[in-house]
């Protein structure tokens, strides 16, 4: 991949995380105050399109098959959160066997790893607990319950 198109990947994966934030932080504020400003069906849209693409970025990490020395256990796991954050800081997926790791992409891995995570669950437990919660919460609740399963999957796998 050009250095050009590395760019624009990186660039559109914080670009879609944040968005990923703000619309939820959004949605969940207006949502739990009972707000008179219903999110638009657009934003619903939006919000949606965007669960999936930052869990699919997540879950793709995750499940990407790692080097035959990685080893097992904590290793395995600090491999998977290095495959992500060198997604999130290059553009593309680690592959090769022989790679120094970069604890900077080990920290953006777990950030992005995190931050979905936490959202998600935000959503959902808003979900549960709200009997009058916008449809965006319930729409990125649903959405995340179902990708959470490929990510924990991909995760311990």
């Amino acid at each position: 991949m050009g250095k050009k198109l590395n760019s624009l990947v990186i660039f559109l994966v914080m670009v879609t995380l944040i968005a990923f934030i703000v619309i939820a932080i959004y949605s969940f504020i207006g949502s739990c105050s009972n707000g008179t400003s219903v999110p638009t069906d657009r934003l619903t849209y939006v919000a949606n399109v965007l669960v999936g693409l930052v869990g699919g970025i997540v879950a793709t990490a995750f499940g990407v098959e790692l080097p035959t020395n990685t080893g097992s256990g904590k290793e395995r796991h600090t491999n998977k959160m290095h495959n992500l954050g060198s997604f999130v800081m290059t553009g593309s997926f680690r592959k090769e066997d022989n790679y120094t790791e970069d604890p900077v992409k080990i920290i953006f891995g777990v950030i992005y790893a995190w931050v979905y995570i936490l959202v998600c669950l935000a959503a959902i437990i808003i979900w549960i607990v709200d009997d009058k919660v916008f449809s965006i919460v319930e729409s990125m609740a649903t959405v995340s319950l179902g990708l959470m399963l490929v990510i924990v999957k991909n995760y311990f796998q």
